[in-house]
């Protein structure tokens, strides 16, 4: 549910709340680490410095101003490592690293507070703690003079200009004084100018080489005599090293080098050298085992790293291995326990970079870790927090890379237990934050930040774990920025901002400084009863700057001299200051001379009108001004909100109240920023009733109708020949009047509306419609009918019955169902047709005494499809399987033995069914019957006619040919020529 709530918010956060942007304050620094790290301060915040090892306390009222650590920077000093404060005792530890052989990788921290400054060597609190820690300290810091290193650099004209330029190289990546020799010797940078590094390093890149002699035991005089000597800022208990660098023999010097090696100056000082030729004179200068040959100076970046291991000391030691790369203070976390200050120190590379926690109490020291065993690399002490609980402290201290996905311990007094991430390179643990939700001074919820938990890119997740019986066991929410950013490191910063709303509870701040091209954005969530609700984004592109990693670290600022609570935001090179605007709770009220409007004005006359009077009053619940503060209220009121009709003269509908809705909204300040602003949570609308007295027998009106007396045309209808299919409802109010009285009915596909009367039922849906009865009121005693009727649609369906549903409501009670009933019926598919046929020919003649001649007969059928054939007892039979209407022809080789009598007939049947669960006929013609008619005709035998007759014939034929003879006769001499 509260992921839910996070997405409804995020809808007004474009507009903000109660954060002003743009910011109120900005400060730079050339310092490309300047506002990696804020820490909230008494009157600002803390800002290091981190490559000059400088603090800042940077305030509304001034520019960002130096805080003295009264600290000497010695030489080799790292940047700031870690910053943290304790503003109800104002205590400040600001922790730094330097480079000393015991030391290495560990820091110094300073604690400064009303008493005083304290100095503290966090590795020393453990090795020491079974001795006398303020005795061991004050010897730590008694030697705390660093390590002075001046090279002494071959200019002359042996070397090369390109082996000049690789020494250079060398020497930059370095932090000493400078001597060169050739002609002239000469400092090229001191042990003061090296206090300054950025200037320092560009000096050396600057150096030109004097050429001409070698004066190599001048040299080495002159860093006697002129670099390590307090005037030029070298320290009598510092460890000093001379470094000489030449290529070449001792050429134009007046000095003997074994003088200068044996001058009392010299003692204390070790000697190194590094060159290519003269090896006995190089050797001479070098301390045993302090010489370094090469073969050209291209090697002297293999060099750095023996010569830097040397001079620092070897990292194979088994106190090396335990605390020596420890890098305490990488972390700090100061808290109050039982009215004393404790003070937290991670140390990620203890025991193998395993990494634990140092916790100084008073005078003791106590170190806090998983195991020394194995090399597990978790880094243990990555950051650091505190857990209040009734009767016990928690220590909380993150390990990023723990099980490979990260885990963040928990310790107390006598046990300690582990919260997992779930995702590899999460880095989950890297940032944690405490919060107390109601300022009870009791712990509520644990922030665990995973920058790079990715889904696409880096995108980033914040796991939120809840106190429950002192443990924080299950995941309670969880936090992720802009989906659509897959790379903003949602996480990287958390912190909590105090309640800024000022809703009595605290709320968060999470930057992800990557976010939108690594221009970034901070998320701000508001504390609430439930968990947290987002509220609002901050955005570089909100006030049309983008100075880069904006939310890289967060944190809030002590109140501005206006009152208000502040947001500390870091980014690139600089720290923005944003301003909070005091939340305004407003409880309108109406109040009206008239709250039941009685029957005897419930009419449309106007004579019977009445006149309504109502104020409305503005009450401030949170949020008061100030005397000299004005601030304007816009509102807007509806009179009969929601009403399509206004009831303001006469009335139509006597039942639904009449409302009265007031909107309202701060007004705008001309003068400058908002005054006040409201909280978006909060309605900032309310609605006044006015109700109708009813006429009902009760407070509550109960109307009594029902759906018994409805009737319906039929439960059968047939598709093809079914006109309509109707019901008739009559209804009768027996009870208290109904309002808004509606009958929803909803129907097949297979039905289309036709007809309504008695009502207006407009279409709701493709198959359901809503009937108003009587509208606005069906008065009790009422009574009315509804016809409905339907139409059913030609539409072939399998579904065989079918119902329509009759829900009766009203609107008295909210909504109220007064009845409901289903009117069932079944659908069949009229089928108009006949079967029809013909024969031909359909009649056949023989001959008596005539067999086995076969005749051709032709039968047709309408109606029909193909058949298959078989034979049932002396007949064929013919079944047809109708899926669509068509003809049938059938010719049939009729093979005729013999006709008993006169005639014969031979007879062809058809005959039609179908499935009468689905359709369904009229007594129509089922059977058709066709008939070929065989008549026989009778032969009579007469012979003695017959041979009469043909002698008769021949006689006729003969007198025929004996005429044609005698007129060929006659005729012939008419031819002769």
């Amino acid at each position: 549910m509260l992921r839910g709530l996070q997405l409804i918010v995020a809808i007004c956060s474009a507009s903000g709340f109660n954060i002003q942007v743009p910011p109120v304050k900005s400060f730079q620094k050339e310092d490309p680490l300047f506002g990696q790290t804020v820490i909230q301060s008494k009157h600002g915040v803390f800002v290091p410095s981190a490559v000059n090892g400088k603090l800042f306390e940077c305030t509304l009222e001034k520019e960002c101003v130096e805080i003295n650590l009264h600290d000497e920077i010695p030489n080799g000093m790292r940047p700031v490592a870690s910053v943290a404060s304790l503003i109800s005792e104002e205590h400040l530890l600001v922790m730094k690293t330097k480079l000393k052989t015991s030391e290495y990788f560990n820091g110094n921290c300073s604690l400064l507070s009303p008493a005083g400054k304290v100095r503290l060597a966090p590795d020393e609190l453990v090795t020491s703690r079974d001795n006398n820690p303020s005795t061991h300290k004050a010897q730590r810091f008694d030697q705390d003079a660093g390590i002075e290193i001046a090279f002494v650099l071959d200019g002359s004209g042996s070397i090369t200009r390109e082996d000049f330029q690789k020494a250079k190289e060398f020497i930059y990546n370095c932090d000493f004084a400078i001597v060169q020799y050739g002609y002239e010797i000469r400092t090229e940078l001191s042990l003061q100018e090296n206090k300054e590094p950025d200037r320092s390093l560009k000096k050396v890149t600057e150096i030109k080489q004097v050429n001409n002699v070698t004066k190599t035991a001048s040299a080495i005089n002159h860093v006697l005599t002129e670099i390590f000597i307090p005037e030029k800022g070298s320290k009598k208990n510092s460890e000093k090293i001379i470094i000489v660098m030449s290529d070449g023999e001792i050429l134009g010097d007046t000095m003997n080098l074994r003088d200068v090696l044996n001058k009392p100056e010299m003692k204390g000082i070790t000697r190194y050298a590094i060159g290519e030729k003269a090896i006995a004179e190089m050797k001479q200068i070098a301390d045993p085992d302090k010489f370094y040959t090469v073969s050209n100076y291209a090697a002297l970046q293999d060099i750095l790293s023996r010569l830097a291991a040397d001079i620092i000391g070897p990292e194979g030691t088994d106190q090396g291995l335990q605390l020596q790369l420890a890098e305490a203070g990488f972390s700090t976390h100061l808290l109050q326990k039982d009215k004393m200050v404790e003070s937290l120190f991670g140390a990620v590379g203890a025991y193998n970079w395993n990494g634990g926690v140092i916790v100084k109490s008073g005078n003791h020291a106590k170190f806090l870790n998983d195991s020394n065993n194995g090399p597990k690399f978790a880094y243990l002490g990555y950051s650091v927090t505190s857990a209040q609980l009734p009767s016990k402290t928690l220590y909380i201290s993150g390990a990023p890379r723990y099980n490979l996905t990260g885990g963040v311990f928990v310790f107390d007094d006598s046990d300690k237990y582990v919260l997992l991430g779930d995702q590899v390179g999460s880095y989950f643990g890297s940032v944690l934050c405490t919060l107390d939700i109601n300022n009870d001074g009791k712990t509520d919820y644990l922030f665990v930040g995973a920058p790079h938990f990715h889904h696409k890119g880096e995108e980033g997740k914040v796991t939120i774990y809840h106190l429950n019986e002192e443990r924080f066991k299950d995941v309670f929410m969880e936090l992720q920025g802009d989906s659509r950013q897959t790379f903003a490191r949602f996480g990287a910063a958390i912190a909590s901002i105090g309640n800024i709303d000022g809703d009595q509870f605290n709320d968060i701040a999470i930057g992800a400084p990557l976010e939108a091209d690594s221009s970034g954005s901070v998320y701000i969530y508001r504390g609430v009863s439930e968990g947290f609700q987002l509220s609002q984004k901050i955005s570089p592109s909100d006030f049309k700057i983008s100075p880069g990693w904006f939310g890289q670290s967060v944190s809030a600022v002590s109140s501005s001299p206006s009152g208000h609570l502040c947001l500390a935001v870091g980014s690139k090179q600089s720290v923005m200051l944003f301003e909070t605007i005091p939340v305004m709770i407003i409880t309108p009220s109406i109040n009206t001379d008239l709250n039941t409007i009685p029957l005897v004005h419930q009419s449309t006359t106007l004579s019977k009108e009445i006149k309504i009077k109502f104020s409305v009053c503005f009450n401030v619940k949170k949020g008061d001004l100030k005397a000299e503060e004005t601030q304007p209220i816009e509102y807007e009121i509806d009179l009969d909100s929601g009403a399509n009709k206004k009831r303001l003269s006469g009335c139509f509908d006597c039942f639904l109240p009449l409302e009265i809705k007031l909107n309202f909204s701060l007004g705008f300040n001309p003068h400058g920023a908002p005054l006040r602003i409201l909280d978006p949570f909060k309605t900032t609308e309310i609605v006044k009733k006015i109700y109708f007295e009813k006429d009902c027998k009760s407070d509550v009106c109960n109307p009594n109708i029902t759906l018994s007396d409805s009737e319906m045309s039929g439960t059968m209808i047939k598709v093809g020949e079914t006109q309509s299919l109707n019901i008739n409802f009559k209804f009768r109010n027996t009870g208290d009047s109904s309002f808004m009285t509606t009958l929803t009915l909803t129907y097949p596909s297979i039905l289309s509306q036709q007809i309504i009367k008695g009502a207006t039922c407009p279409l709701k849906t493709d198959n359901q419609i809503q009937c108003s009865l009587q509208p606005p009121v069906f008065k009790s005693g009422e009574q009315m009918n509804l016809l409905i009727s339907w139409q059913p649609n030609d539409v072939k369906s399998d579904i065989k019955t079918f119902e329509i549903i009759a829900n009766l409501t009203s609107w008295n009670n909210g909504t109220q169902i007064l009845d409901t009933k289903a009117y069932p019926f079944s659908v069949m598919y009229f089928l108009p047709i006949q079967l029809h046929g013909t024969a031909s020919p359909n009649r056949l003649r023989i001959e008596e005494g005539q067999s086995g001649n076969t005749r051709q007969i032709h039968f047709e059928f309408q109606e029909c499809v193909y058949p298959e054939n078989f034979k049932v007892e002396n007949s064929y039979s013919i079944k047809c399987i109708m899926k669509e209407l068509q003809k049938i022809t059938i010719d049939a080789d009729v093979l005729i033995h013999d006709v008993q009598g006169k005639s014969d007939k031979i007879t062809v049947t058809g005959q039609y069914s179908f499935d009468e669960t689905v359709y369904a006929a009229k007594d129509t013609l089922r059977n058709f019957a066709m008939e070929v008619e065989i008549t026989k005709l009778q032969v009579v035998m007469s012979t003695g006619q017959i041979i009469g007759g043909s002698i008769g014939g021949f006689l006729l034929l003969f007198i025929f040919i004996i005429i044609l003879i005698k007129v060929n006769l006659i005729l012939k001499p008419a031819f002769t020529c």
